[in-house]
């Protein structure tokens, strides 16, 4: 029983591979789908490279949802009664749950890490980077994933009708952060580039797929010929043989201490380029102050730093490489540079609730302050330079603000593994007039 177990969940872990990415998102539709919602069937791999037209039919819409708290505890019951071998833990089955769900979200800034991929990211934020020396995100494909969304409450309007692609759900991996005189930076690796293979094995994204799609639309429409699509459709299915999930990407450039690995890039707007880096351990900086310009990054130990530095009258920010950072950290620091006051809310958009982000009893003296930003400033620190700048307190520099502002909370699970959550939208309170 348990070689056929075994050989049960490596003939799975094949399809799951791909089939966690691509129907990730579903799982909520799943649990909680209204009337009239329809969601395209599975999509195969003959269907995209085959030549003979293959249609998926379309799903059945559940027909009396339940909340996602019962559903999960139906689940947990059926598996107690029902499967083969005695459950030996209940947390590790939590465990698992929590990571399902919040792969489910489909959402860029929410991802689950595995007890060395959480130990990476708490160092990471503590200034050391191991790996290649970036940090990345998986980006998805926007107008896909509100398709998706529209799907998932039920939409009655308009909207009510749209069928998204799966396939097109599949996130690349784009670079957020180098770190200066880095691995990755000495090999020519910069913000905006999105990693195309690592070690020879193709990174799985929704633009190649977009791609094999469009060349099949045209090849349904007449407009190429069978052998022109199969030759396509060939070179596809024998990249796609020997390929990599975005996650195990992240994991080849984000882990390791030691030894080397092959990796492949673009640039938007760029030829391809790849070259064998290695990896080793980078220290970047917290604080650093030269002249008037304040270097800052916000990990744990940035305000304890920040805190012992006089800053002048007349200061500038650099706020470039600065990492999601540390949320906590970026509150402290905002109250030590920045006078009292209120300097925005971040709002749930589901729930519209919202909460203050303020500065109370500040011993911050008036300063000029100007920022440097660029691509690289996001998270924690493009929500810093928004506060500071829509409410008078500071300037552009160099740059220009960021129009992505998640509010994205961590959370450690017992096994060391965890999540990052995103668990808000920051708003700035406007300097009045």
């Amino acid at each position: 029983m348990q070689e056929a177990k075994k050989s049960l969940i490596a003939t799975g872990a094949v399809v799951a591979v791909v089939g966690a990415v691509i129907v990730g998102g579903l799982v909520r539709n799943r649990m909680e789908v209204g009337p009239g919602v329809t969601v395209g069937g599975p999509i195969t791999m003959e269907s995209l490279v085959s030549s003979t037209n293959g249609i998926p039919n379309p799903s059945e819409a559940a027909k009396n949802p339940i909340s996602e708290s019962t559903y999960f505890y139906q689940l947990t019951q059926l598996l107690e009664k029902e499967y083969v071998d005695t459950i030996k833990s209940e947390r590790d089955l939590a465990i698992g749950a929590v990571r399902g769900m919040v792969n489910s979200l489909a959402d860029s800034n929410s991802v689950f890490l595995k007890p060395d991929q959480m130990a990476a990211f708490k160092s990471r934020r503590n200034g050391s980077f191991e790996g290649i020396g970036v940090e990345v995100k998986l980006a998805y494909d926007e107008a896909e994933l509100r398709k998706m969304q529209n799907n998932s409450i039920g939409s009655t309007g308009p909207d009510a009708d749209i069928n998204f692609e799966p396939l097109l759900l599949i996130p690349t991996v784009r670079v957020t952060a180098v770190v200066p005189g880095g691995p990755a930076e000495r090999a020519g690796i910069r913000v905006g580039d999105r990693i195309t293979n690592v070690n020879n094995k193709w990174a799985l994204s929704s633009e190649e797929l977009a791609r094999i799609l469009a060349i099949r639309a045209k090849f349904d429409a007449g407009e190429i010929d069978k052998t022109e699509f199969e030759k396509h459709g060939n070179e596809f299915r024998s990249r796609f043989e020997s390929s990599v999930t975005p996650m195990r990407v992240t994991e080849e450039l984000l882990l390791g201490k030691s030894g080397t690995v092959k990796v492949g890039w673009r640039s938007p707007g760029g030829a391809e380029k790849a070259a064998v880096i290695e990896k080793s351990v980078h220290e970047l900086p917290a604080v650093e102050l030269k002249g008037n310009v304040l270097l800052l990054r916000f990990f744990k130990d940035s305000p304890k730093l920040l805190e012992a530095l006089a800053l002048p009258d007349l200061l500038t920010i650099d706020l470039r490489q600065s990492t999601v950072g540390d949320y906590d950290a970026m509150r402290v620091c905002l109250a030590l540079i920045a006078p009292s006051g209120d300097y925005g809310f971040i709002t749930r958009e589901q729930t519209g609730a919202t909460r203050k982000l303020s500065v109370a009893d500040s011993t911050a003296p008036a300063r000029k302050i100007s920022l440097i930003v660029d691509d690289s400033t996001w998270g924690a620190a493009a929500v810093f330079a928004e506060a500071l700048v829509k409410s008078g307190r500071a300037t552009i520099k160099a740059g220009k603000l960021s129009d992505q502002l998640p509010w994205i909370d961590t959370v450690e699970l017992p096994d060391g593994s965890g999540y990052t959550l995103r668990t808000g939208t920051f708003v700035a309170r406007r300097e009045s007039k």
